[in-house]
C-alpha cells in the first residue's frame, strides 16, 4: 500500500511538473500580446569577425503594436532609428535620413521581423522560420531558424529569451557576426509614440 501511495505522488508530482513547463506557441503569443504598447532600455552589443572587442550601445525604446518601434540610442552617440514596416528612418544631431522599404525586399523582411518578435507574432513568423521552444511562461527560449531564401543570405539563427517580456535578443548572421540586444527595465507608457504615424 506505502509502495502504491509512493508511486501515485511521484506520478502526479510528474504531471504537476510536466503542465508547468509545457507550453505552446499559442500560450507564449498570448502571453507577450497584451503588451501592445511597452518601453524601457536597451544594451545592444554588435560582435564583428575581424574586431577584437564589441561595438557597444545603450539607450531607450518604444515599441506599438502593428506600428514599430523607436530604437533611442544614447551612448556613446545620440541618435533615433525609427522602424516601421514602410520606412527606415536614422536621426542625428547633423542630418536626417529616411528609407523606403518598397524596393527593398531585405529591408522590409528584417523590419517585419523584429516588429513580429516584439508582439508575439508567431504564425506570421512560422511562415519563413523554423521554431523551437523550451521552458515555460516564467522562463522561456526561443530558437529561429529561417526558411525563407533572402534571410537565409542574412541571418543564420535567432535566438530570445524572457519571461513577461521579451527580455534578450542574439541575432546571428550568415557572415559568423552576431548581435546581442538587452531588454530591460520595461514599461507600458501612457501616450502612443506619434512619430509612428507619419
Amino acid at each position: 500500500m506505502a509502495k502504491k501511495t509512493h508511486f501515485l505522488f511521484f506520478l502526479t508530482l510528474l504531471l504537476c511538473l510536466h503542465t508547468g513547463f509545457a507550453m505552446t506557441l499559442e500560450q507564449l503569443s498570448s502571453h507577450l500580446k497584451p503588451q501592445m504598447l511597452l518601453a524601457g532600455h536597451f544594451e545592444q552589443s554588435k560582435f564583428l569577425k575581424d574586431f577584437p572587442k564589441p561595438l557597444k550601445t545603450q539607450g531607450e525604446f518604444i515599441f506599438w503594436a502593428h506600428h514599430g518601434i523607436i530604437w533611442s540610442t544614447q551612448k556613446p552617440f545620440a541618435s533615433k532609428l525609427i522602424l516601421t514596416v514602410n520606412r527606415l528612418q536614422n536621426i542625428t544631431p547633423h542630418q536626417q535620413q529616411s528609407i523606403s522599404v518598397q524596393n527593398n525586399p531585405h529591408l522590409t523582411l528584417l523590419n517585419q521581423l523584429f516588429i513580429d518578435l516584439l508582439q508575439g507574432d508567431f504564425e506570421q513568423l512560422k511562415k519563413s522560420f523554423d521554431i523551437s521552444l523550451d521552458g515555460s511562461l516564467q522562463s522561456w527560449t526561443l530558437t529561429l531558424v529561417p526558411r525563407d531564401q533572402v534571410l537565409q543570405g542574412m541571418l543564420r539563427q535567432v535566438n530570445i529569451s524572457g519571461r513577461q517580456h521579451i527580455n534578450y535578443l542574439v541575432f546571428k548572421t550568415a557572415t559568423e557576426d552576431r548581435t546581442e540586444i538587452l531588454l530591460k527595465d520595461q514599461y507600458s507608457p501612457k501616450q502612443f509614440p506619434q512619430e509612428l504615424l507619419q
